[in-house]
């Protein structure tokens, strides 16, 4: 049933999504916590908990995501 669209809490969520994954490693390799990471991105705590758990969002707030991303990625020390 990998494909099965599950219902989590009354929403559907898609067995695996991009976006919050990539969403959660740039947060990582920033140092930042959740709520750090919203601050920054412009949205609530809890919109920016759910983009990285999985789920969907409006056009809008998909936009305001995309362009912090497009932003110099966090510089990794080695």
């Amino acid at each position: 049933m990998g494909g099965v669209m599950k219902l989590v809490a009354g929403q559907a969520k898609s067995p695996k999504n991009n976006m919050g994954a990539v969403l959660k490693k740039w947060r990582l390799m920033s140092m930042l916590g959740m709520r750090d990471a919203a601050k920054l991105v412009g949205l609530s705590t809890a919109t920016y908990a759910r983009l990285e758990w999985g789920y969907g969002c409006d056009a809008k707030t998909f936009l305001r995501v995309v362009n912090w991303l497009a932003q110099e990625p966090p510089c990794i020390a080695e």
